[in-house]
This record gives structure tokens, C-alpha cells and sequence, in this order.
């Protein structure tokens, strides 16, 4: 920090006066009564707040003023006290107020912007700074400047922090090794526990495993006890069969006409002199052929149609007994697939 300008207004002999600071080196001159303490005075009065009253009013004045202008860290700020014949006691930083109560010392902003005590300023009269002091009173002095104590108490904290952390190091070790040793002879029993969870595990599932077959194991014999879905299977087999009949039925009746065609072309053959054209007869004869083939199929057919017809019979016979006897055993009961009541 340094102080570049002062201003003092209607402070002691000073109406109006400005003096600006060399950046090394401010000598003040002037005959006695001039004002040049005054001008000491009025920093210390903005520095320190060191002196109350109101005695430095100029005389036919109700108000007195210093301003400063400092440089700190490469920025400029203003700092001006004033104080009037009301007991007005007024400091302002960049305009902003701040107020000071007797000599209670500066405001906190100011004075940390600041940073000036008692060893900065020496009086008119004073001997040269340290040099007519005693070397323990310098050594006060120096102490009070750079706070040499502040090193020892440092040192001295540290030191008993490291012992502190040291003895917290000897104290988690030894807990450390204790609680090794302690899983060192919980090792057996861990690998116990282990085997003994992994046995929970596989009971629990052997457990859901066997309610799974339980489960399905009813299912399968709800589905072997109910043929019904088998035997629909075998009647829509026996409407195929019964299907197939129909059209050996219109393949049998469109051969007998064949039959007759060929008889009436045989015929033909006595009543005319000329050899008739048999391409015509070949023909028919090869769709004859083909008709007669598929007539031994058709054939077949019915035959398998009738074995069906019997077992579908059969099966019938054996499904409306086994429905009476279901429905005199389990009148009233709950349906296992359904879950309705059996009427």
C-alpha cells in the first residue's frame, strides 16, 4: 500500500490544503506554526483514530475533513474522516460510510486495507527509529513488527501434532494387527459359513425345483386325463376321410359314363364298314386309366374311412362312458383346469 495524496479541510491551521506524497521520499519545510505537524497529526488521525475530541476544528468551523488517496495491489482507492461540532464521526471508503466510535480503532475494511500501527509513524521530537533503543527493546520492537513468536508457537504445534499423529499411527497399527490376527483365526469358520450358504442356496433351490415339478406334474395329468383335444383330432381326420368319399362318389359316377361311351363306341365299330378314328378312343382310354387309378385309391379310401368310422365309433362309446362316470364322480366338485364348479 501507498499513500500518494492528502487532503486536509479546516484541519487545525489548514483551510484547504493538498500534498502529494513522493513515491521514496516526503520532506515537509516551512517555518515553525506553519502546519507541518498538523499535517502528520490528520494521517494518524485517519490511520490510527488515535486522538478524540473535536480541538482540531479550525477555529470558525463546524467540520473538519481528511481525505488519502492509496495505491494497493495497482488500484486506487479514496479514504476520507470528517468530523463535525455534533459529535459526527465519519469514515467513508469509495463513497461508502463507515462509522468510528472514540479511539475503538478503525473500521475492519479500512484498516485491513490500510495496514499501519504505531511503529509507522514517529513523532517530531522522537529519537531515530530503533537506533537509541536497547537491543531487548529492539528486539521487543522486531518481535512486535514480524511476530517472531508466531514461529515458535508454529513450531511448537506442529511438534505436538506429529507426536499426537504418531502416537494415533502406534494406536492403529496395533489395532490393525489385532484385528489380523483375528481374522487369521476366523479363517476356518469363514470357509464353514461359506460352505453352509452355499448349502442354503442350493436347498432353496432344490426347494423351487421341486414345487416346479410338483406343478407340472399335475398339469401332465390333467393333460393325460383329458383326451378330448385327441379325439377332435380323430373327428376332424374322419370329416378328411368323409370328404375324400364324396369325391370318389363323382369320380365313380363320371367312370360309369366313360364305361357307357365305350360301349357305344364299340358299337360303332360293327355298324360301319370304314375303320373308325381311335385317336379319340386313345384318349379315353388313357383318362379311363387314370380314372381307374384313381378309383383304387378312392377305394382305399373308403376302406380306411370305414376302419376309422368304426374306431371313431369305438372311441365314442369309450368317451360318453368315461364322461357319465366323470359326471356321477365329480358332481358339485371344482373343475382342476377351469376352476368352475361341476354341474
Amino acid at each position: 500500500m501507498r499513500i500518494k495524496t492528502i487532503r486536509l479541510q479546516n484541519f487545525q491551521a489548514h483551510a484547504d490544503l493538498t500534498v502529494h506524497l513522493s513515491p521514496a521520499i516526503t520532506t515537509l519545510q516551512g517555518p515553525t506554526d506553519a502546519g507541518k505537524s498538523s499535517i502528520i497529526r490528520a494521517l494518524r488521525w485517519v490511520c490510527l483514530n488515535d486522538f478524540s475530541g473535536d480541538d482540531f476544528i479550525r477555529e470558525g468551523t463546524k467540520r473538519a475533513e481528511v481525505q488519502i488517496w492509496i495505491v494497493h495491489k495497482q488500484q486506487s482507492s479514496e479514504i476520507a474522516r470528517s468530523k463535525g461540532s455534533s459529535h459526527e464521526n465519519l469514515y467513508t471508503l469509495k463513497g461508502k460510510p463507515f462509522k468510528a466510535f472514540g479511539q475503538s480503532g478503525v473500521p475492519d475494511p479500512i484498516a485491513q486495507l490500510l495496514q499501519l500501527t504505531e511503529l509507522n509513524f514517529q513523532g517530531q521530537h522522537d529519537a531515530p527509529f530503533w537506533l537509541a533503543l536497547s537491543a531487548p527493546e529492539v528486539s521487543r520492537q522486531l518481535n512486535a513488527v514480524i511476530d517472531l513468536s508466531v514461529i515458535d508457537t508454529a513450531l511448537s504445534t506442529v511438534a505436538t501434532e506429529v507426536r499426537s499423529a504418531q502416537e494415533r499411527i502406534r494406536l492403529v497399527q496395533e489395532r490393525l494387527e489385532e484385528v489380523q490376527r483375528g481374522l487369521t483365526e476366523l479363517e476356518p469358520s469363514r470357509q464353514r459359513i461359506e460352505d453352509f450358504e452355499g448349502l442354503v442356496l442350493r436347498q432353496d433351490r432344490h426347494t423351487r425345483r421341486c414345487l416346479r415339478y410338483e406343478d407340472l406334474h399335475i398339469l401332465l395329468s390333467h393333460i393325460a386325463a383329458n383326451d378330448v383335444k385327441e379325439r377332435w383330432d380323430r373327428a376332424e381326420e374322419a370329416e378328411a376321410i368323409w370328404a375324400l368319399g364324396r369325391t370318389y362318389r363323382g369320380a365313380h359316377k363320371r367312370w360309369e359314363a366313360l364305361n357307357e361311351l365305350i360301349s357305344y363306341a364299340e358299337s360303332l365299330v360293327y355298324q360301319k364298314n370304314p375303320p373308325p378314328n381311335f385317336l379319340h378312343l386313345e384318349v379315353m382310354e388313357e383318362t379311363l386309366t387314370k380314372f381307374q387309378e384313381r378309383y383304387d385309391r378312392l377305394g382305399e379310401l373308403i376302406r380306411r374311412i370305414q376302419e376309422a368310422r368304426f374306431a371313431v365309433d369305438a372311441r365314442r362309446a369309450v368317451f360318453e362312458a368315461a364322461e357319465n362316470h366323470f359326471h356321477l364322480n365329480s358332481k358339485g366338485q371344482t373343475c382342476p383346469t377351469c376352476g368352475q364348479i361341476i354341474k
